[in-house]
């Protein structure tokens, strides 16, 4: 960082571009929300009822169990966001083709792969592996959707390819049969 002072405040990263700590763990606290949220919330609005009963009936561990979905989908999440996303975020920031839907891929392929080799290292049965992939893919596609429209959409700084096309794209032509119709 040659001419710069170093304030903790900033990462720096490719070719000179900086991104405040707190905007930034703001969004990936988003991403990893909405993440763990779509994949675990669907199994867990079916649980926690049944929780709640076992709670009244005097079984406060099942009321405990219903939770768990929720906290393996928000561990799968982090670790989707911090071992293929990020990574992914600066490999593309370099190459310059940055957009939400590759994100979204990224996130999806990512959360497909994840969960059935967490379950092979702790030898559970295939059909288990088949059931969290699906949820780790939820997980994955709509936690790269957030990180993807937040470093797309809302970052000035950082110009995406459909953001270059539409801001150079000559004026559109009046459209006269829509103009008959209106």
């Amino acid at each position: 960082m040659t001419g710069r002072t170093h304030d903790k405040r900033f990462l720096l990263l490719p070719k000179g571009q900086f991104w405040r700590d707190e905007e930034a763990a703001e969004q990936i606290d988003a991403a990893i929300r909405a993440g763990g949220l779509w994949a675990g919330g669907p199994v867990a609005i079916l649980l926690i009822p049944l929780g709640l009963i076992g709670l009244l009936v005097g079984d406060g561990a099942m009321f405990v169990i219903s939770f768990v979905p929720l906290f393996i989908a928000f561990i799968g999440t982090v670790i989707l966001m911090f071992t293929i996303m990020l990574p992914a975020t600066v490999l593309l920031t370099a190459c310059k083709v940055e957009s939400r839907g590759v994100y979204e891929c990224i996130g999806l392929v990512g959360g497909l792969i994840i969960p059935p080799v967490f379950c092979q290292l702790i030898a559970l049965p295939p059909g288990f592996s088949i059931f969290f992939a699906f949820f780790g893919g939820v997980a994955g596609l709509s936690a790269g959707s957030s990180w993807g429209t937040w470093r797309c959409d809302n970052r000035v700084e950082r110009i995406c390819p459909y953001r270059e096309y539409r801001d150079r794209r000559p004026p559109r032509t009046p459209n006269e049969i829509h103009e008959l119709l209106h």
